[in-house]
């Protein structure tokens, strides 16, 4: 059952020691004296006034009042008791605090408290001046009205993560050194790109709609979302904005294209939390606030037993798909921007809209703009990625010599440098080291991606590519199938399946290696990787009348595969498994007989 805690109504004061650190650091013996000396000042006043310390930091306090006279009475006499004290020492022994005070509901836990009044409290005091007490406007507003000649608006507050702003005003006491004036009203300028982000756009998360038949799985639809924020900050690729602000604005009622204009996001989830006989239901949607276009929409279900557990492995999915999701809408929107802009990002992300067309002619405009952006700017970090990401895919589908790959590695290497939190950094850095030949020591650097970003599917997905090229089919298998799940919508899904496919051939699985490669070549027909694939597990099924066929499909798009080193090309650890697959297609080209030897192959 869901624990229902107690909540009151109640005015809190927050005090702190004004130069608490300099003095601890001259003489923390005084120092601790003059602590303890604070807390009865402050204990006996609040006792007199019935209220109580319900929390101490140091040299910090927070006490409970049931009305906000008795906290600001509270408040005058602790100022008054330490100026009374500081008239008789010397400065170096003289004690000032800050005080805020604040009205509102607090949650009760075990005689402590929490909320926003809370939190105001301390904001306030933090903002006041040394000897002075600041208290918002709802304090004002409940004192009589004799009692607020005494005060001065010094202008309105906004806090973090309180949605409302406070307006102060600080009690005026003799000997205070006055609090500074807010003249201007003080507004977060959210269409501002985020730092560190370029100009990505912002997403925003809100709470899941719990439409289930109990109010119990309040904590389930709500973590869920929770849980959403932190795996889409872990990926560093998009600033996501504070559970904090997103919650609150939710909570509050507020529609979801409104929350996320006013919360400066382009892009927002929202969905649902539901229960279906002895089943969960999740359903989710990515949308577009600046267009209301619906991006992405799922739904999964749980089974009631296990849906904390479940509800983890669909996050980290989930997590996977708008990266993918939220790239694809970026590099759209970039496209679509007016041709006259000429600045380094619109150069990056037009280059990588072509980069991810897939075809020479848009891989020629890419390298050109992303090579531009590089040249303004040599330390543009997301340049960089973008120029190693398309030396990466030159080198792989047009087999480069050793040149090329080192000189993709030295790029990696500079874009890694740029920015050693992007996990991209060493993902391409292991995708340099496979090419080399180095299996081993990429998959260090894929490993090191993934703790980078644990939902990088790309990584995934090359961590079981350098388990294939060094002979371990059944853990390539694993991390394949992990990348999978993580980017089921990917644009090179097919390579992914590919790789798949090549791991189930080398651990003997024959059937499934022919699936999947037909699979991989359904999504991309030129790719020789999966025809390999598919040729060597139906020769070493037995398959002969297929496997010819499928060689003549191979024939058909790669010509001259026999007389180029294909095969020879694929950095394996173990030159056998190279043998492994020329000698399957070997025997495939020879099952042809007379008609292969008729076009003027020859064997091998």
């Amino acid at each position: 059952m869901k624990e229902v805690f107690e909540r009151r109504a109640v005015a809190i004061l927050s005090t702190d020691m004004v130069g608490y650190s300099r003095m601890m650091a001259l003489d923390p013996d005084a120092t601790v004296r003059a602590i303890r000396q604070c807390e009865r000042t402050i204990r006996r006043s609040a006792e007199s006034h019935e209220g109580r310390i319900f929390s101490r930091a140091g040299d910090g306090f927070l006490v409970e009042f049931s009305s906000e006279t008795q906290a600001v009475c509270s408040s005058l006499e602790i100022q008054a008791q330490l100026r009374a004290h500081n008239s008789d020492a010397g400065t170096d022994q003289q004690i000032w605090l800050r005080a805020g005070i604040h009205q509102g509901e607090a949650i009760v836990d075990n005689g402590n408290l929490h909320g926003d009044v809370v939190n105001i409290a301390v904001r306030l005091q933090e903002s006041a001046p040394a000897g002075g007490t600041l208290i918002s406007d709802i304090v004002k507003e409940a004192l009589p009205e004799r009692d607020c000649a005494s005060m001065a608006s010094i202008g309105v507050m906004r806090f973090k993560n309180i949605p409302r702003p406070i307006e102060a005003f600080e009690l005026e006491v003799p000997g205070a050194d006055g609090a500074v004036h807010i003249d201007e009203q003080f507004d977060v300028d959210v269409a501002q790109p985020v730092s560190g982000f370029g100009d990505r756009s912002a997403i925003a998360i809100f709470p899941l709609n719990n439409a289930s038949h109990s109010l119990d799985h309040d904590h389930i639809a709500e973590g869920f979302s929770d849980r959403l924020i932190v795996a889409l900050s872990h990926m560093r690729q998009f600033p996501v904005i504070d559970r904090n602000s997103s919650f609150t604005l939710g909570a509050a009622g507020v529609p979801h294209p409104t929350a996320a204009t006013r919360l400066g996001a382009r892009y927002f989830v929202a969905g649902e939390f539901s229960d279906h006989g002895s089943q969960f239901r999740v359903s989710l949607r990515l949308m577009d606030g600046s267009t209301g276009h619906m991006l992405w929409s799922d739904s999964y279900v749980l089974e009631a037993d296990e849906v904390i557990a479940a509800l983890e492995e669909v996050c980290d999915v989930v997590v996977g798909t708008l990266e993918g999701q939220l790239e694809q809408a970026e590099t759209v929107r970039a496209r679509a921007s007016r041709l006259s802009r000429t600045n380094i990002t619109d150069l990056v992300w037009r280059g990588r809209w072509h980069l991810n067309k897939l075809t020479q002619k848009d891989s020629e405009l890419a390298r050109e703009m992303l090579e531009a952006a590089v040249d303004q700017a040599p330390e543009h970090s997301e340049a960089l990625i973008q120029l190693s990401f398309w030396h990466w895919i030159d080198c792989w589908t047009q087999r480069k010599p050793q040149q090329n790959v080192e000189e993709f590695r030295d790029l990696a290497t500079r874009a890694q440098a740029s920015n050693p939190h992007d996990s991209r950094g060493h993902f391409l850095i292991g995708a340099a080291e496979i090419l080399r030949g180095e299996p081993a020591k990429a998959l260090a650097h894929f490993e090191e991606s993934l703790v980078l970003n644990p939902s990088h599917a790309h990584a995934h997905s090359q961590i079981g590519s350098c388990h294939m090229l060094m002979g371990r089919p059944d853990l390539a298998i694993t991390s394949l199938e992990s990348a999978l799940r993580l980017n089921s919508m990917d644009y090179y899904l097919f390579v992914t399946i590919g790789e798949l496919a090549c791991s189930h051939c080398m651990a003997g699985n024959y059937d499934r290696a022919i699936a999947l490669a037909r699979q991989s070549l359904d999504l991309r027909q030129s790719y020789w990787h999966a025809r390999m694939t598919e040729i060597t597990a139906l020769v070493q099924s037995g398959q002969d009348r297929r496997a010819a066929q499928a060689m003549d499909a191979l024939l058909i798009r790669r010509p001259d595969f026999f007389e180029q080193p294909y095969i020879d090309w694929l950095p394996f650890e173990d030159e056998k498994w190279n043998g492994f697959f020329r000698e399957s297609l070997a025997k495939a080209r020879n099952l042809g007989g007379d008609r292969d030897r008729s076009d003027g192959l020859s064997p091998a």
